[in-house]
């Protein structure tokens, strides 16, 4: 990570020309000025936008994860949420990214892995235009988390590698399914899995956090009782659930990035 992965807090108030902007853009992030103006027209982003994207997401996971995230999709959820402000967005990007990486943790033959980031970006799109909250949901991001899960669960009842949590998605994306439609049908396929994740699909909560944990209960009852299962891909199922936490997921801020990184140089040059 060089010094220069912060931006210029010019650029974040918009003092300076769009072209500059995105030259100083380039520098601090070693991005090409051209595929951020590529960006910014095609996602209908200004220079600014894209600035915050980067000093406020970008920089700081590079610092603290040690690689650059996926910048042009970072770009494509702002570009479907370029109507809340910088902080808001972080809180929703926070959950996504928790929720991107445990089910890709999970390893499951009805996720769907190689389609899952387009699938949920796809319904992310569709979710923000389509969804009304209901209770106890008070944000958009945990009814679209919780959805997520009773997407996969759906999947998993069908019990065939041909239904994933990505192809479902993408009908619902596609408006060619409606979730409920599909709980109501799940429902009545009577498996012998299928009481657990019944009970859930049918669950009221009065906290979504419980909602959560009884997702995570569920799929570690039904991992631990197949009977073909790898046991280190099980050991590695289970870590991925007891970490299943995607209302606490939070991402740095710079200041906690810049200090995380001057720990770790701290840390190397006394190991050194």
């Amino acid at each position: 990570m060089t010094q220069h992965a912060v931006a210029s807090p010019a650029l974040a108030l918009g003092e300076i020309e769009p072209n500059e902007a995105l030259a100083r853009l380039q520098k601090v992030s070693r991005i090409a000025a051209s595929t951020w103006r590529r960006w910014c027209d095609l996602l209908h982003l200004s220079p600014l936008q894209a600035t915050e994207l980067w000093q406020e997401i970008g920089a700081p996971l590079e610092q603290v994860c040690g690689q650059r995230p996926n910048i042009s999709y970072l770009m494509r959820l702002r570009s479907a949420r370029a109507d809340i402000d910088i902080q808001e967005f972080k809180e929703e990007v926070a959950p996504i990214r928790h929720l991107l990486g445990f089910f890709r943790l999970l390893n499951d033959d009805n996720m769907g892995n190689e389609e899952l980031s387009t699938a949920v970006l796809r319904y992310y799109k569709y979710a923000l235009a389509n969804t009304l909250l209901q209770e106890p949901f008070q944000r958009f991001i945990d009814q679209f988390a919780c959805d997520l899960c009773r997407t996969f669960l759906i999947a998993k009842l069908a019990r065939s590698p041909q239904v994933t949590l990505s192809r479902v998605l993408h009908l619902l994306a596609e408006g060619r399914a409606v979730l409920d439609r599909l709980v109501d049908l799940a429902l009545k396929g009577g498996n012998a899995e299928g009481g657990a994740i019944a009970k859930f699909l049918r669950l009221k909560a009065d906290d979504p956090e419980e909602l959560f944990a009884h997702f995570s209960k569920i799929l570690e009852q039904l991992y631990s009782s197949e009977k073909t299962v790898d046991p280190t891909l099980l050991e590695s199922r289970l870590r991925a659930l007891h970490a299943f936490a995607p209302l606490r997921a939070l991402l740095p801020s710079p200041e906690e990035a810049e200090a995380t990184s001057k720990a770790g140089k701290k840390k190397q040059a006394l190991a050194a």
